[in-house]
């Protein structure tokens, strides 16, 4: 006989175990989905396990139905995330850096268990081990949450930003002065989180100042909204995230590259498949907005024979000018 457990815990209860525990390979059969409800202390029958199924399925619940000698057999194939997309993110996890080591673990136990148990185990014993260095701040995923809601509500944020010594110690910037700023939005570089705020200061030249979010101590949104002059920065933020390179603060030029044709995967790889590449031969060239900054010259010193910068002239001065330094820094060490 049927207990009286609710009907609604007893659908709940079929979806969830057939969700967490088939899949095209992995058909339960009604007498084990039966056992399985008994584990739940729901008792059932045949003809309802029947009927519970129809009711899922014509309320647009992908159940699939087979046949296994002389009894059905059900399944869930369909999931909101395929096996190679759970894949994708969970190494995309392992590989940001910004997310310590203990949080990582619990993170991919999660996104696992987004598939069935089976694929689940799966994608555990599968996971890529990354020559990623793992952060130590464990509250990283508090301090995003607080930014996001700052971002969200256009509301000011205070904090304290601090630095690591040689001892791997906090030594916090300004001597702990708290930091009141304007914030427009996270940006992921390179593995870690950065947040970009708004500054009137005219030593910034792209109004735009960026914090680490795992340097970041303590944050609480402040009780006042962020200015106008913010709000309009504001709508042009994702700009900023496509011309920043890494987060030196330097100003936003146009610049036209030359360079050999063996470099184009890079270019692209590097601004993005919207940009114009244009060929004569082995020569290519593309103009692009760039963040002037010793990490841009730092990316074209890989390619020292193959790149260079074709105009401004201005700039093109400041790159060999950077170049000539460093060449002088090493030989000042020898």
């Amino acid at each position: 006989m049927e207990s009286n457990a609710p009907n609604k815990l007893k659908l709940l209860k079929i979806w969830e175990i057939l969700n967490m525990m088939t899949d095209s390979e992995h058909q339960m059969t009604t007498q084990q989905l039966i056992d399985e409800l008994a584990k739940c202390i729901i008792s059932s029958e045949r003809k309802s396990i029947y009927r519970d199924i129809e009711t899922l399925r014509s309320n647009g619940y992908e159940i699939l139905k087979g046949r296994s000698w002389h009894d059905n057999t059900y399944y869930v194939n369909e999931r909101r995330f395929s096996v190679s997309e759970i894949k994708i993110i969970m190494d995309a996890v392992q590989s940001a850096a910004f997310i310590p080591a203990d949080k990582t673990e619990i993170l991919l136990d999660k996104l696992a268990d987004l598939s069935c148990k089976y694929r689940a185990e799966l994608l555990k014993r599968h996971t890529v081990q990354f020559m990623t260095v793992k952060h130590k701040n464990d509250s990283i995923f508090q301090n995003i949450e607080i930014v996001e809601n700052a971002i969200e509500k256009q509301m000011r944020i205070r904090f304290q930003y601090f630095h690591l010594n040689e001892y791997d110690e906090k030594v916090f910037a300004h001597d702990g002065a708290i930091y009141q700023e304007e914030p427009l939005g996270l940006i992921f570089e390179d593995g870690n989180y950065y947040l970009l705020c708004y500054r009137a200061d005219p030593e910034y030249v792209n109004k735009v100042k960026a914090f680490r979010l795992d340097r970041i101590e303590d944050p609480e949104i402040v009780s006042e909204p962020i200015s106008q002059n913010a709000v309009e920065v504001l709508k042009n933020v994702s700009t900023y995230r496509l011309q920043s390179f890494k987060m030196y603060g330097g100003s936003i030029r146009k610049v036209t590259f030359q360079f050999s044709s063996k470099l184009i995967e890079v270019v692209y790889d590097k601004f993005g498949h919207d940009i114009i590449i244009r060929r004569n031969g082995d020569i290519c060239k593309t103009t692009v907005l760039v963040q002037i900054s010793p990490t841009l010259w730092g990316w074209m010193l890989q390619f020292p024979r193959s790149m260079k910068i074709y105009e401004p002239e201005d700039i093109r001065e400041e790159y060999y000018k950077w170049v000539r330094s460093a060449l002088e820094q090493k030989d000042q060490q020898q």
